[in-house]
């Protein structure tokens, strides 16, 4: 969901294209690559604009004008297939891509085409990256590792300050700050559980159970009190953050539910994608 446009959703899908759909008259836009056989891998909205976007495919990104329908830029082809990106957003223009193959975080510049920097985690988690979250205030990035660790890294003394040797038992796949505490944070797995995790003390604070399925998603309350997963077995569920209660348990798909987030202005809207 677009940050700055309430309603503005974008949507990627196998086949290269991305759809773009305004909640508030119900119109749809595309977004079309050529090339068919790629698939959309990640889509990160620009905070600091009202219209760019980010379309990461197994190769190479791009970067969109949503409200031209234009292509922007497309940026250097990878040798190794991209797993995802983030904005960095106290660096106007600046966004970071990542694998999971290795602990190599590379930094694009939106007007360049080739990285500009590359950082290579030192300490980092055996395999690769899965997930990434950056908390813009304190300029540190929480990183999900194949292995089930957890990384704290300190971006502007380029150094990993806290690493957990098995945050979860299995792969993580998904991490994100609280909107409401930066000191906080929380990670999902393929072990069927959500963590909530104090960035003060690196304490694991609660960790909340989903009896089956593995989780692929996670989103934060705009408030902060709740969590919402998403589960490969198409299921939605919403816990408590404070009492690890669940809330509600929605079933959605016949398929894997990969992404889940929370409406930033309304927290009564939850939105979810599908494997089908």
């Amino acid at each position: 969901a677009n940050p700055k446009v309430q309603g503005l959703i974008a949507i990627g899908c196998n086949a290269g294209t991305t759809i773009l759909f305004h909640a508030a008259d119900k119109s749809t836009k595309l977004l079309s690559n050529p090339d068919k056989k790629l698939q959309v891998e990640d889509l990160q909205w620009d905070r600091l604009s009202t219209s760019y976007l980010l379309v990461a495919y197994r190769s190479h990104i791009e970067l969109w004008d949503t409200e031209s329908t234009a292509l922007v830029h497309s940026f250097d082809k990878q040798p190794i297939a991209i797993q995802g990106i983030a904005w960095m957003d106290w660096t106007a223009g600046n966004f970071i891509s990542f694998n999971n193959k290795n602990n190599n975080l590379k930094v694009w510049n939106a007007s360049q085409k080739h990285p500009i920097e590359t950082m290579k985690i030192r300490g980092g988690g055996d395999g690769g990256l899965t997930a990434i979250s950056f908390n813009p205030a304190k300029k540190h990035a929480i990183m999900a590792c194949v292995d089930g660790s957890i990384v704290v890294y300190d971006v502007l003394s380029a150094r990993v300050i806290h690493r957990t040797p098995a945050g979860h038992t299995e792969t993580i796949f998904g991490c994100e700050f609280c909107p409401t505490n930066p000191y906080v944070f929380a990670t999902c797995s393929y072990d069927t559980t959500v963590k909530i995790w104090n960035l003060h003390d690196f304490s694991l604070q609660r960790t909340l159970h989903c009896t089956e399925g593995v989780l692929y998603g996670i989103s934060w309350s705009p408030s902060g009190k709740l969590i919402a997963a998403g589960s490969s077995i198409g299921e939605m569920i919403i816990w408590d953050v404070e009492t690890g209660q669940e809330l509600a348990r929605y079933k959605q798909s016949a398929k894997q539910i990969f992404y889940v987030q929370w409406n930033p202005s309304d927290e009564r809207i939850l939105l979810n994608s599908t494997g089908d």
